[in-house]
């Protein structure tokens, strides 16, 4: 009978840790399942903000790229007016030359 009760008392005694265990197990869990969430969520709003940097960069950066090819545009068009002109007093010359 000592026995039998002796059993008894270890497997209560068995089932009591095994869901102490599971329990704790189970909490374990949680925890780093929350720990992963807001890890997840700090990654995705430090990557959120890379992103936003970057097009802020790249903002800049068209910006400034636009302003060169005005520039650029500007400085061809004044070339262009500088060959006709010469074009036109050339031909001007040549036709004085003719005249005469």
């Amino acid at each position: 009978l000592l026995t039998l009760y002796t059993n008894k008392s270890q497997i209560k005694n068995s089932i009591e840790d095994s869901t102490r265990i599971r329990s704790c197990s189970v909490e374990d869990l949680k925890q780093r399942l929350l720990r992963e969430d807001k890890l997840r969520k700090e990654a995705k709003q430090k990557l959120k903000k890379q992103i936003n940097e970057s097009i802020k960069q790249f903002e800049i950066e068209r910006k400034r790229l636009d302003q060169q090819l005005k520039t650029l545009d500007f400085q061809i068009e004044s070339a262009n007016a500088k060959i006709i002109e010469q074009t036109n007093q050339k031909q001007s010359e040549r036709n004085q030359r003719r005249t005469q």
